[in-house]
């Protein structure tokens, strides 16, 4: 038999090689019914496949190298401990699953050694696919997690949007000025949000811009206001919220230059005809110092806008005289003084400036501080229609229509009104009141000129008469 003759070989090379070196070699002893097992690896000749290679035998574990190493007639078999397990590639594209696997030595057909592919039908999904795409929510190299996210459930991927924690903010979305990106544009606040102011430049600082020079822009720029109604933004003093003043020159920009319910009477260039007109155009104009046209020339006057519904033009003023000349002039027609808004010294207008002036009548305001007997002070008011004309040197008793207005001070014995309303009273008596200035201060307070027949009754300053008066028309 071949294991014998191979044995006796091995037992004469050894024995020759032991004598050589010397030494003494301890052979295997067999009586004569021993088996013979020449690899040594426990199992006899008869029971071993290849007693020439202790590692085959009946006890030996199978591997993949092609030697039936269990000596069970199979090669390579799938119960092999070093067998590859195979997975299922039913698409082909090197990738198979873990729910259908074989072990095997060799690579079975339709079988891959790497598994991981969460669609084994399409080549597209397998672990060494790319996922290039962030706005595709397929896990296309099957990690379980894909490049696509939308948080903020938008419509748009995370990858594309650039605050996916904020639904409002996206690719596309409106813009504001709000400090946000909104639109995802690497811009805030650009000059195109809904939002967006026009600022104007204030090139004149007064607060007031120019409609015609803009900047597009969510915040202020410098040297930029929001309003646009300034029409001249080269100066300051003009703008809306400036004051009109005559001066050719639109103040306020509300189109017109020196228009009459502003500026009407403040200066010679915006006078007026007279305080009733001045008023009709500045239903809200104060008490005060005007300037109107007469018939000559142009002058300042004062204009009375509150008594007696206003529009009432100061013409004549006569302060108590402190000596017996009085005014010298006072009885002519021309005027008397150059002040006309001065009422401490004495000043009249001419009669034909008077009464050009007249629309509605005229009113006299005097007041005295002697009575025939005892201390008093009287105030008196008279008004005459404008068809009683106006006279320097002459009484007005052909307007017998007038009316007055009479108030006492200090009179405690006289009550109501204490004379008819006629200029020549020469009683010493009226409703139980003595008559107040023996030269009949009434008319001479109501007429501001005579109260008599002619000019022998004009103010002479003489005593007692000493009445004050405004003579007002309108």
């Amino acid at each position: 038999m071949k294991p014998l003759k191979l044995l006796v070989v091995s037992v004469l090379l050894t024995s020759c090689r032991t004598k050589d070196l010397g030494e003494t070699a301890e052979t295997a002893e067999t009586g004569p019914g021993d088996a013979i097992d020449a690899d040594g690896d426990g199992f006899a000749i008869d029971d071993d496949c290849d007693d020439d290679d202790a590692l085959i035998n009946p006890d030996a574990e199978e591997l993949c190298d092609g030697v039936d190493n269990n000596c069970d007639g199979e090669v390579d078999e799938d119960s092999a401990t070093d067998a590859t397990l195979w997975y299922l590639d039913a698409d082909d594209d090197g990738y198979g699953v873990d729910t259908d696997t074989l072990l095997a030595c060799e690579q079975p057909s339709g079988y891959v050694d790497l598994d991981g592919d969460c669609d084994d039908a399409d080549t597209s999904f397998h672990p060494d696919a790319e996922e290039e795409d962030c706005t595709d929510p397929n896990d296309y190299n099957c990690d379980g997690s894909v490049g696509y996210a939308d948080e903020d459930e938008d419509g748009y991927a995370a990858c594309e949007d650039c605050d996916d924690a904020e639904s409002t903010t996206y690719p596309g979305a409106t813009e504001y000025c709000d400090g946000v990106n909104n639109d995802c544009d690497n811009e805030t606040d650009e000059d195109d949000a809904v939002d967006v102011s026009t600022w104007y430049a204030d090139t004149d600082t007064d607060g007031y811009g120019d409609s015609a020079v803009t900047d597009i822009d969510c915040y202020q720029p410098s040297g930029y206001v929001a309003d646009a109604t300034d029409c001249n933004d080269s100066d300051i003093t003009v703008n809306p919220g400036a004051t009109e003043s005559c001066n050719g020159v639109d103040d306020d920009c509300d189109g017109t230059a020196d228009n009459d319910s502003e500026v009407l009477g403040d200066e010679t260039a915006c006078s007026g005809s007279s305080c009733l007109d001045i008023l009709g155009s500045r239903p809200s104009a104060a008490d005060g110092d005007y300037w109107i046209d007469t018939a000559t020339d142009t002058i300042e006057v004062m204009c009375d806008m509150t008594a007696d519904s206003g529009g009432w033009t100061l013409v004549a003023s006569v302060p108590p005289p402190t000596n017996t000349s009085g005014f010298s002039g006072w009885n002519g027609t021309s005027r008397v003084g150059t002040d006309f808004t001065d009422t401490a010294n004495a000043f009249k207008l001419s009669d034909a400036e008077v009464n050009a002036l007249v629309t509605t009548g005229y009113r006299g305001y005097g007041w005295a501080s002697q009575c025939l007997s005892g201390a008093c002070t009287v105030n008196i008011s008279r008004y005459w229609k404008p068809t009683c004309a106006y006279q320097s040197n002459g009484n007005s008793s052909q307007c017998g229509d007038a009316y007055k207005d009479v108030s006492f001070n200090t009179v405690a014995s006289c009550t109501g009104n204490p004379c008819g309303w006629h200029y020549g009273v020469t009683s010493v008596n009226c409703n139980a009141c003595t008559e107040f200035i023996s030269a009949h201060s009434s008319e001479h307070i109501a007429t501001g000129v005579d109260g008599g027949g002619g000019s022998d009754h004009a103010y002479d300053g003489r005593s007692p008469e000493d009445p004050s008066l405004e003579i007002w028309v309108r």
